[in-house]
């Protein structure tokens, strides 16, 4: 019997996070999306038609692709160059029209599944198909209001200022077949990714925490590579899962967190142009009787990023699977 996965996330993380999946033997994937984006091509696409934001779904979509090579890809993150669709993304065009065609997010979802020949066991799904927006507040007291505003965070926060708590207001019920996704989930894992703005707006909407203590899942929680600015700044991994921890409510069965080198061109670079550290691993002593598992688990430069591949062998190994290939 496939053992069933749900991941839970938003963003690059969570792209990275189904690609190691789609490598492992015998698992069902669903992937719960976070719908609190509101920056760039969904934004606009959230403002002007009220459509729920696609970003991340076509992101997770992409991830799962049963189609050869990467004709698909290309052409669904494709940005249109001039007129009213200057930077745009094709993808996104694709699910909004289709949502609006269908009647229904999920339907349309559903379709694309289908064109991108997504294996029947795994499946893409928002966490809500409610209104929802993120909210935050700082350790000097600042408020950041909407998702966009977070990654604005390094011009709006002073050198020594981070994110203290975030909301969502207004909020929404989670999707009800996301809860049951997670209420028959063998295995939950939490994607790396932008702490308060991709990973723990999904814990915020309405029923998914108690979906996961319903859950007889064992949670895995996937470490980032590097610190984001006004978010992370300084966290080692305990600090990392003590955050998830409050806001899940629940207590992280396993931590895979990165022990790998970054060279010195990408450390550089990352520090220079976005203020993002590689994240140590601290006083591991404080997740005493968590499963912890560190490893190398950077992809190949230019970008930091997790390795598909490392990252599919770790988890492989947790759900006693093997990586095909």
């Amino acid at each position: 019997m496939n053992a069933k996965v749900v991941t839970l996330g938003g963003g690059t993380g969570h792209y990275m996070t189904l690609c190691a999946c789609k490598l492992i033997a015998g698992v069902d994937v669903t992937a719960i999306v976070s719908m609190a984006d509101s920056g760039g091509s969904s934004g606009r696409l959230r403002d002007k038609y009220g459509a729920l934001p696609p970003g991340d779904v076509l992101q997770c979509l992409l991830a799962l692709s049963g189609l050869p090579g990467d004709s698909a890809r290309t052409l669904l993150r494709h940005r249109f160059a001039g007129g009213s669709l200057e930077g745009d993304n094709a993808g996104n065009w694709l699910l909004t029209v289709l949502h609006q065609t269908t009647g229904s997010f999920l339907e349309a979802i559903a379709y694309l599944e289908q064109i991108l020949q997504i294996s029947p066991e795994c499946h893409v799904l928002p966490v809500t198909v409610g209104s929802i927006t993120l909210h935050g507040r700082s350790l000097d007291g600042a408020e950041i209001h909407g998702e966009a505003q977070f990654d604005e965070l390094r011009g709006m926060l002073g050198d020594h200022d981070r994110i203290r708590e975030v909301w969502l207001k207004p909020n929404a019920l989670m999707l009800g077949a996301a809860a049951e996704a997670i209420r028959r989930a063998d295995y939950i894992i939490l994607c790396p990714g932008d702490l308060f703005s991709s990973v723990v707006p999904v814990l915020l909407v309405g029923g998914v925490v108690a979906a996961i203590a319903e859950s007889r899942a064992r949670i895995i929680a996937v470490c980032n590579l590097v610190t984001t600015k006004g978010q992370t700044d300084g966290f080692t991994v305990p600090e990392l899962v003590d955050t998830l921890e409050q806001y899940l409510k629940n207590r992280i069965d396993c931590v895979l967190y990165n022990t790998g080198v970054l060279d010195e061109q990408r450390a550089e670079q990352y520090a220079q142009e976005d203020r993002a550290y590689p994240i140590p691993a601290g006083d591991l002593a404080r997740l005493e009787g968590r499963t912890l598992r560190g490893g190398d688990y950077l992809s190949e430069p230019p970008l930091v990023r997790h390795s598909p591949r490392k990252l599919a062998g770790v988890i492989a190994h947790l759900i006693g699977r093997s990586v095909e290939g």
